[in-house]
């Protein structure tokens, strides 16, 4: 995808995300909207990390847009959990986030004309 185009992607998810701002605004306050405005950020992904990694939000319409323009079907999307055989030391382990999906999986499927 070019560049250009994930320009527009952002404004438009920002400008969609603000026309409903005001209804997640009542629940979370201001400050719970920063998730879908960042959309590029830095943090530590491991205890001890030298330097901060880049994360890069996509919005699941942005990732997908390119596979439904090109006459895909969007027929499967599943989070998964898995069970762990056992509880980690390592504080951001699997393990210790049962209830967190660690896998998005999107099936798609050609339409025929």
């Amino acid at each position: 995808m070019e560049p250009q185009n994930l320009d527009v992607l952002n404004r438009e998810a920002i400008m969609r995300w603000e026309q409903n701002a005001a209804f997640w605004d009542e629940r979370f306050g201001d400050t719970g909207n920063d998730f879908h405005r960042t959309l590029v950020g830095q943090g530590l992904g491991i205890i001890g990390q030298p330097v901060p990694q880049y994360y890069f939000h996509r919005l699941l319409s942005a990732l997908l847009a390119p596979a439904l323009r090109a006459g895909f079907a969007l027929d499967g999307l599943e989070e998964p959990v898995f069970d762990q055989p056992h509880q980690s030391s390592r504080p951001f382990s699997w393990s210790n986030y049962p209830e967190i999906p660690p896998v998005l999986a999107a099936r798609v499927r050609l339409l025929l004309k």
